[in-house]
């Protein structure tokens, strides 16, 4: 048969030839091995489909572990970022305390230096007046 202008209404598998080639047991004169090895080519293919399909769904699902995983880690951190907050509070009012009983603690220390200057100072004029006095003030308590 000719098919002239009406060349385009013909299946286009048919003209390709890939019924031949994708359904061998459509053809005339394709032996048994041709007909077994589609079968088999499709079911591995179907096989890899599904290890495909699973391999997503293992995927997807792992992901939502992690991400719940990433939430508990998230709630621990805040958890323990707050605990670390109260104790930073803690130490800090320790902190101050020290802080004021170290400024009391210098402040007396200086006290006691201006205090002991002072008595230095009257005793090295009692000492002056002593030997005004005439007398040694290293021996005047050795006569009484």
């Amino acid at each position: 048969m000719r098919w002239g202008p009406l060349q385009w209404l013909r299946n286009s598998a048919e003209r390709s030839g890939l019924i031949q080639l994708l359904a061998p047991s459509l053809a005339a004169d394709t032996s048994l091995l041709d007909k077994l090895a589609v079968p088999v080519i499709g079911a591995i293919g179907v096989i890899t489909v599904a290890v495909i399909t699973l391999i997503g769904t293992y995927r997807s699902s792992g992901r939502t572990a992690q991400v719940q995983r990433d939430n508990e880690l998230d709630q621990r951190a805040d958890r323990q970022n707050e605990r670390l907050m109260q104790e930073l509070v803690r130490v800090t009012a320790l902190l101050e305390i020290r802080e004021r009983e170290r400024d009391a603690a210098v402040q007396a220390r200086d006290q006691a230096r201006e205090t002991l200057g002072e008595y230095r100072e009257k005793y090295a004029a009692l000492r002056v007046r002593v030997r005004h006095a005439g007398l040694d003030p290293d021996t005047l308590g050795e006569n009484l």
